[in-house]
């Protein structure tokens, strides 16, 4: 009788308890949670509700380990297709996808804001991670044109604009 082969850890999240998937989910957002809790009210139940029902579908979500490539034998070419190499295969994704995604499908559910309020918010937020990931070479650039002697006065707005969203965060 042949063994099972054994499951790694990252197989084993991908199809167990979907209590560790959460734990995890609140683990790799720790530095952005270090509280690590995510509190759900009644409203936040009726928008999640009414975007479900604005979109007409229905939630579910799912957990799953990409798979890796299976290897394919060369393809020869005939007189109106090219040749295809062959490929060796790849072994399964180092990590696992939790993604909210439309029920019975593996397409993904986009947020859509059902009030000018949550429209609003999603918009700064945007906002905010925009100004997050332009920080970092607003701030060479303001410290390569102190050095230099040369300022810009709109690089040092975009840059105070930038510190200001992300205080404000």
């Amino acid at each position: 009788m042949a063994k099972a082969p054994k499951q790694d850890a990252l197989d084993a999240l991908a199809t167990g308890d979907p209590k560790k998937v959460m734990a995890l989910m609140l683990w790799t957002a720790r530095r952005q949670n270090p509280d690590m809790y995510v509190k759900i009210d009644a409203r936040d139940i009726e928008t999640f509700d009414a975007c479900m029902t604005y979109q007409k579908v229905a939630a579910d979500v799912m957990v799953k380990r990409p798979a890796g490539l299976q290897p394919q034998a060369g393809i020869p070419a005939t007189h109106n297709r090219r040749a295809v190499p062959a490929r060796e295969g790849a072994p399964a994704k180092p990590y696992v996808i939790v993604a909210l995604v439309e029920r019975g499908t593996e397409n993904a559910i986009r947020p859509i804001e059902s009030t000018e309020d949550d429209y609003e918010a999603a918009q700064q937020a945007g906002k905010v991670r925009a100004a997050r990931d332009r920080a970092r070479s607003l701030a060479t650039l303001i410290v390569r044109q102190a050095q230099s002697g040369e300022t810009s006065l709109s690089d040092i707005k975009d840059a105070a604009d930038a510190l200001m969203l992300l205080a404000d965060a």
